[in-house]
């Protein structure tokens, strides 16, 4: 076993590094809230703009990751030289003393509860997308069907009858809008 004072350089890191992830997908969280309430303004100005800082806040995560996958390797191979792979957190904890374990288990806890919360809400407006997406189809389908209609063009008293137009369509054969 490594001397205390290397594991808590390892494990303060690796706290540390938690502890960035969490700050960042808390961001994400409220990026999600002004994104919801952009959609709920139609705002496309706005979109755009979460869009851009959404996507940096993607990639800090994405770095702060690389680190922390680095950190929790070196802590591995501290505990255990002969470690086939890095351990998890919370593999790691149990090999720390009770102070260190506590601390890193909790910035942990609380990095797996704001992911969850994260994972959820995008859940929901994924769902809520997709509802909207076949809704407006078939909006767009009804608004192409009645202007298929040739009588919507020509003299008044001249209409096809109804089972012409069901049979009328302006989108391409084949094409199916609710895929």
């Amino acid at each position: 076993m490594p001397d205390r004072r290397t594991l808590m350089e390892h494990a303060d890191k690796l706290g540390a590094l938690l502890t960035q992830l969490t700050a960042v997908y808390r961001d994400m969280l409220t990026m999600h809230e002004h994104r919801t309430a952009a959609v709920r303004s139609a705002s496309v100005a706005k979109l755009r703009e979460l869009a851009e800082i959404e996507r940096s806040l993607v990639q800090a995560a994405a770095e702060i990751e690389r680190h922390r996958l680095a950190a929790a390797a070196a802590l591995t191979l501290a505990i255990d030289p002969e470690a086939k792979r890095p351990w998890r957190v919370s593999e790691l904890a149990e090999h720390l003393p009770d102070a260190m374990r506590d601390e890193l288990m909790q910035r942990r806890n609380t990095l797996e509860k704001v992911c969850i919360e994260l994972r959820t809400r995008t859940e929901v407006s994924r769902r809520a997308a997709q509802r909207l997406l076949l809704h407006m189809t078939g909006i767009v389908q009804s608004v192409c069907n009645l202007i298929a209609d040739p009588g919507t063009y020509e003299r008044p008293g001249h209409r096809k009858h109804r089972s012409d137009l069901q049979r009328t369509s302006l989108v391409p054969a084949g094409l199916n809008l609710t895929a």
